[in-house]
C-alpha cells in the first residue's frame, strides 16, 4: 500500500490511484473522509482517467480551499493518520514533475507538492518549505488554450509569491 500511494504521489500515477480508490472501497469511503476533515468541495465521482464517465458528466472535483486545507492538516500533522503525515509529505518532496511550482525557485527550496494535469488543465498545490517560513500554495487553471501556457503561468506566479514573502520584512 506505501507503494501505491508513493506513485500515486509524487509521480502521478493514475493506475495506483485507481487501486487506492479500490482497495479503500470506492468513492463513498474517500467521500466521507473529506467532508469530515473540512474538505467540503472535494467529491470523488469518477475513477483517473475515465474519460468516458467524464463524458457523461462525472468529475472529480475540489478548490483552492480544499487542497490548502489538506496540505495544513498535514504540515500541522493533524491529518486523520498524523502519523502517516510525515511519510506523505516526504513523498511528495519527491514529486518527479518540477515544471510547475518548484520550476523558478532556487534549487535549494524543497517542494512537498501534488501536481495534476488533463487537457486544458494544470494544477499544483503544496508546501514550499523556507527555512522559518514555509507556506502552502495551491495554483490551478482550467479551460487553458494551452496546456504550456497553464504550465508556465503557474511556475511565475510561484515564483512571484516566492518573491514577495522572501522580500518582505
Amino acid at each position: 500500500m506505501r507503494e501505491l500511494v508513493a506513485r500515486m504521489l509524487y509521480d502521478s500515477d493514475n493506475t495506483a490511484a485507481n487501486m487506492l480508490i479500490d482497495h479503500l472501497g470506492g468513492f463513498a469511503p474517500v467521500n466521507e473522509t473529506m467532508q469530515q476533515i473540512g474538505a467540503t468541495q472535494t467529491v470523488l465521482q469518477r475513477r483517473m482517467m475515465d474519460f468516458e464517465a467524464l463524458a457523461a458528466g462525472y468529475d472529480n472535483l475540489t478548490s483552492p480551499a480544499d487542497m490548502a486545507l489538506l496540505f495544513q492538516l498535514l504540515y500541522t500533522g493533524a491529518f486523520p493518520d498524523a502519523a502517516g503525515s510525515q511519510e506523505i509529505i516526504n513523498a511528495l518532496l519527491q514529486t518527479t514533475d518540477r515544471q510547475k511550482i518548484p520550476a523558478q525557485l532556487p534549487p535549494d527550496v524543497a517542494v512537498a507538492h501534488k501536481i495534476g494535469t488533463l487537457p486544458q488543465v494544470e494544477h499544483d498545490a503544496g508546501i514550499v518549505q523556507l527555512p522559518g517560513q514555509p507556506y502552502i500554495l495551491v495554483l490551478m487553471s482550467q479551460e487553458l488554450v494551452s496546456n504550456a501556457a497553464g504550465i508556465n503561468t503557474i511556475a511565475t506566479a510561484s515564483r512571484l509569491v516566492y518573491d514577495e514573502i522572501v522580500n518582505s520584512p
